[in-house]
């Protein structure tokens, strides 16, 4: 369905791989997929998404917007620990 750009298919090593190059080229501490699968859901959680959201019309705005807020919160609160 989504073929690498010389037409082979993509292999979980090879996404594996290119997920920890991102992670690492923007200075993150890279974590596993299923690890990243979790905390995005627990960022969801957190940012009181209804868990159904991908399944409503218009929802994904509203889920976008209260992460946003959710995340720019905990920005903010950090900083100001600092």
């Amino acid at each position: 369905m989504f073929p690498r750009r010389d037409g082979g298919r993509f292999t979980a090593t090879n996404v594996r791989s290119r997920a920890f190059t991102a992670w690492k080229d923007a200075g993150l501490q890279p974590i596993t997929l299923h690890e990243c699968r979790h905390s995005f859901a627990s960022l969801m959680i957190g940012s009181r998404v209804n868990a159904k959201a991908h399944l409503m019309e218009g929802s994904r705005d509203e889920a976008i917007a209260r992460a946003d807020a959710y995340l720019g919160g905990a920005q903010l609160r950090h900083s100001e620990a600092q």
